[in-house]
């Protein structure tokens, strides 16, 4: 989920938002889809009609985020511009649906950081592993000295 959180992050700081109203988005939109069983009649209704099930985008979250997200602004990029505005309001309200919109009328952009995010993640990982393995091996020195001097 990081992938897609930084990717969205990026996509929607690119747009000029202050750190703190992103951060206020992200999690206003993944808050909304995470609680898509409960959300109105209208709002299951819409996520149907533009073939989601809101009783499994909660699971879908959970397992493989990046497919509701990319099926969500695809399925939506798909429509007009009215019917859009009107999708959006009754999945993410008035405030989150306008850069929601926003979001799906640039998905190149959101796409390129998808795959920056990507990248990074696997830097990180990378020297993550590095510092791991050092420091399962002074460990291991650590032990053996340790045993050397009969403690």
């Amino acid at each position: 989920m990081s992938h897609q959180i930084a990717a969205l992050t990026m996509t929607i700081m690119s747009f000029r938002k202050g750190s703190e109203q992103v951060g206020t988005l992200v999690s206003g939109m993944l808050q909304k889809l995470s609680i898509a069983p409960r959300l109105g009649a209208t709002a299951q209704k819409t996520l149907r009609d533009i073939g989601l099930s809101a009783k499994v985008i909660p699971q879908m979250l959970d397992t493989d985020p990046q497919k509701v997200l990319d099926k969500l602004f695809v399925d939506i990029s798909k429509l007009s511009k009215s019917q859009c505005g009107l999708v959006l309001y009754s999945i993410f309200g008035r405030g989150p649906s306008k850069m929601v919109g926003k979001l799906i009328d640039n998905l190149g952009v959101y796409r390129e950081n998808m795959e920056k995010a990507s990248n990074a993640t696997g830097i990180f990982e990378d020297d993550w592993g590095k510092v791991r393995k050092g420091t399962i091996s002074a460990l291991i020195l650590l032990r053996n000295n340790m045993s050397f001097f009969g403690r």
